[in-house]
């Protein structure tokens, strides 16, 4: 065999080539074309040129489309290997070129030849070289795989459609998605995967558009083959040379739940059995999560979503239970089409359908004409597919990402400007007490340089305890930076689980402070008032200071303390106790029963600068008691009053005295009834330089600070056993109308120097000196005896 002086071009070849050269600078002597349902293809090109040093940066990432001409059998010559139909177009981009063998031929004027090897992959493949870290909120699956699509340049229409993509997943919002460490091809096609989107690519000479559907049957087009299984002679277009059946064992059953911490105790479990074997029911596959989406309204996934999903799962497993694997000359077979088998000599399958899969297309052309003839071009291909009855779903192969560890973020507020505080919202977070986050990795920001509420999803914030109603609470606040795990390593899933000081927000208490060592063993805890609260003034703080020898407790309410205590209160302290009062003291009592006791083993002092203080008991006694020492109640200046409104006032002085002196002003006793005095011994009375008196009704009496005594009333009546009337110099009686002495004995009226009555003398002896007068009757009378001696006496 002798290389004759070729010429290369194309006008002649089978396997045409358009690239960014001239129409003739490459050859193409061979094709590997492989392709298949959700995976991007890749052809292999084997090309000869008369251009020696060709520059790769002229085809690296350049469309290069290849056209398979319809052929018709040479005069004299059956070629049954070449279809009679149209053309065939493999479109795609250039991802490597290289050069191989270059022969010149010294002993002839034709140019040398070189080798040359090219691939082509889709525009899809390119995005396995983009990675990224971004967020999408609030976006469908669908606008999700249009929005990473477009941005790398696909025209909608025209480089991709997603027309037949109709499953209800896919065209629901959802709330939060997460692109993490992985290419733009790995994400979209693990999301794919997961809603049972699958595609293929359609090809024409100016280009190859993405298709992406979820249909259960893929195509309607129809190819028939025909398979001679007797025969080794290749005699059609269309002929099968093999054909082989595999059948694989897969799950019976899948089931999948996931959790709602929004509505926790709902059972998310579903289920999907396979329709395709009974032998393998036993065997399911479970799995969790089952990664339910939250939707726009923070709703979550529900049991009908998980039956969806589980559904899924359970049909690409189906499409491999059963896999034909074939080989054939047409060339008309490409991922997608259905062939229709005509089965010579096997009833069962003549006139069964199937769905390609995949297929391996290898042509072979020779461009150098051998013996002054051009050679042939071959071609065969391999190919995979499964019953048309079994709907084809792509297999789970894509591996979500794995955030391998927690992250720090910044918590965010609104974006939305405070007129009055001049500033953000410090604090943004829901009923569950979530916040939103700024990630390092995040690089889409707010307006200017802030970055913008909707940075994140809502994000769980761990807490001490968590109970129904109980618990602890603390919302991390604007700014902060706080640390971000994920549930199950899922980006999806994020959680706060703790906060850490940077340079910008620095620890509470300085702890390089040579002033200040004993700061390290400071603990506890101080916040800030918000919004806009000043660190240094306006904060609330609990602190303990462990170091030996200075232990301490401090507390401090930037505003009000209320404590309450259901039962007993107990506070001892062993040393002093000292209590400054600013303005107001109010205690509430509250109705539940309970007890408060305040053990203090030295000095207790309290002080009000200003305000009062008030002391209520509802029901119940108060007791004070002084085991030893003084009680000392002293009011410099004002009143001092005791109400009660019901019941008595008892003070009991077992031992002692009772005294109460006031030095300047009133002492008053006002009482409603009776005042009783008791006294063991004596009752002393004294006033000053005025008087005492006694007065009740119309009687009275008067004692003067003179000596003078004043008794007065209707009817005065003096009983005892003895009664003496005593005057130093006088006596003195006197009546409007009667005076009237009586006695059951004797009546004996007596004066040292005598005795005068009105109208009778009597000396002091005992002679009477005077006559004894009444006006209009004088009696004298007498119990026992009268006697009435004179020289005239009368009688009756």
């Amino acid at each position: 065999m002798f290389f004759s002086d070729p010429k290369f071009i194309q006008d002649n070849c089978d396997l045409l080539i358009d690239s960014p050269l001239d129409e003739n600078d490459l050859l193409l002597t061979a094709l590997d074309a492989d392709e298949a349902i959700s995976r991007p293809f890749q052809f292999s090109l084997g090309m000869l040129s008369e251009e020696l040093s060709i520059d790769p940066e002229d085809l690296i990432g350049k469309p290069l489309s290849i056209t398979v001409k319809p052929r018709k059998p040479d005069d004299g010559m059956l070629s049954l290997l070449f279809s009679k139909k149209e053309a065939r177009f493999f479109h795609g981009i250039v991802s490597s070129f290289s050069a191989g063998v270059a022969v010149k031929r010294e002993d002839s004027d034709a140019r040398g030849f070189r080798v040359y090897h090219a691939t082509l992959v889709p525009r899809l493949w390119f995005l396995s070289h983009s990675t990224n870290c971004r967020i999408f909120q609030e976006k469908t699956p669908l606008q999700i795989i249009e929005t990473v699509l477009e941005e790398q340049g696909f025209r909608p229409r025209r480089d991709y459609s997603i027309s037949d993509v109709r499953g209800p997943l896919a065209k629901r919002k959802w709330d939060y998605c997460v692109q993490y460490r992985e290419s733009d091809l790995n994400f979209l096609s693990r999301l794919m995967e997961q809603l049972g989107i699958y595609y293929y690519f359609e090809h024409e000479d100016s280009g190859h558009t993405l298709v992406l559907t979820d249909k259960e049957q893929l195509s309607t087009d129809t190819i028939d083959v025909i398979y001679k299984p007797f025969s080794n002679i290749i005699d059609e277009d269309n002929q099968v040379t093999m054909w082989e059946h595999r059948y694989g064992f897969e799950s019976g059953k899948v089931s999948t739940t996931d959790f709602d911490y929004r509505n926790s105790s709902t059972n998310l479990l579903a289920s999907a059995s396979s329709k395709k074997s009974d032998a393998s029911r036993d065997y399911e596959r479970f799995d969790y999560p089952g990664y339910y989406q939250t939707t726009k309204a923070d709703q979550f996934g529900t049991t009908k979503d998980g039956k969806n999903i589980a559904e899924i799962h359970m049909q690409a497993l189906d499409s491999q239970r059963h896999i034909i694997r074939g080989a054939s000359v047409a060339r008309e077979l490409m991922p997608g089409l259905r062939i229709e088998m005509e089965y010579l000599g096997l009833d069962d399958e003549d006139g069964e359908k199937y769905l390609l899969t995949s297929l391996q297309h290898r042509y072979r052309q020779n461009v150098i004409p051998v013996m002054g003839r051009l050679g042939t071009t071959d071609y065969n291909n391999s190919f995979t597919c499964i019953p048309d009855r079994t709907p084809f779903r792509p297999p789970r192969v894509t591996q979500r990402p794995v955030v391998e560890g927690p992250q720090t973020a910044i918590v965010i507020g609104t974006k939305a400007f405070d007129a009055k505080t001049k500033s953000d919202q410090e604090v943004m977070t829901d009923k569950y007490g979530r916040v939103k986050v700024q990630f390092h990795w995040d690089r889409r920001q707010g307006d200017g340089e802030k970055p913008y509420e909707n940075s994140s999803c809502w994000i769980r914030v761990s807490q001490g305890h968590s109970g129904a109603g109980w618990g602890m609470i603390n919302i991390p606040r604007k700014g902060e930076e706080v640390i971000v795990d994920f549930i199950e390593g899922d980006p999806d899933q994020p959680i706060i689980t703790g906060r850490v000081y940077n340079a910008q927000n620095k620890l509470p208490y300085r702890l390089d402070d040579d002033n200040e060592k004993d700061n390290i063993y400071i603990s506890g805890f101080k916040t800030r008032s918000s919004p806009q609260g000043d660190v240094t003034k306006n904060y609330n703080e609990l602190r303990f200071q462990d170091k030996k020898g200075k232990e301490h407790i401090y507390f401090h309410a930037e505003r009000d303390f209320t404590r309450v205590v259901e039962n007993k209160d107990v506070l001892i302290v062993s040393d002093e106790k000292e209590i400054t009062q600013k303005r107001i003291d109010k205690v509430t009592k509250d109705t539940a029963k309970g007890s408060q006791t305040i053990e203090i083993y030295k000095n207790r002092t309290v002080t009000i600068l200003s305000g009062d203080e008030k002391f209520n008991v509802d029901e119940g006694n108060r007791t004070v008691t002084i085991k030893k020492g003084n009680d000392h109640t002293e009011v410099e200046e004002g009143k001092r009053t005791a109400k009660i409104s019901k019941g008595n006032d008892e003070i009991e002085v077992s031992k002692g005295d009772r005294i109460i002196n006031v030095k300047k002003g009133e002492h008053k006793l006002d009482v409603a009834q009776d005042i009783s005095i008791t006294s063991g011994k004596n009752v002393d009375i004294q006033a000053g330089n005025n008087s005492i008196t006694l007065k009740v009704g119309q009687s009275k009496i008067q004692m003067k600070s003179d000596g003078t005594i004043t008794i007065s009333g209707n009817k005065i009546t003096l009983n005892g056993m003895k009664i003496a009337l005593k005057g130093k110099q006088s006596v003195q009686i006197d009546a409007m109308q009667t005076v009237k002495i009586k006695a059951l004995q004797k009546t004996k009226v007596e004066g040292t120097l005598g005795l005068e009555l009105a109208g009778l003398k009597v000396d002091g002896k005992g002679q009477l000196m005077s006559t004894l007068k009444g006006g209009l009757m004088a009696e004298v009378k007498a119990g026992a005896l009268a006697k009435v001696k004179g020289a005239i006496t009368f009688v009756g």
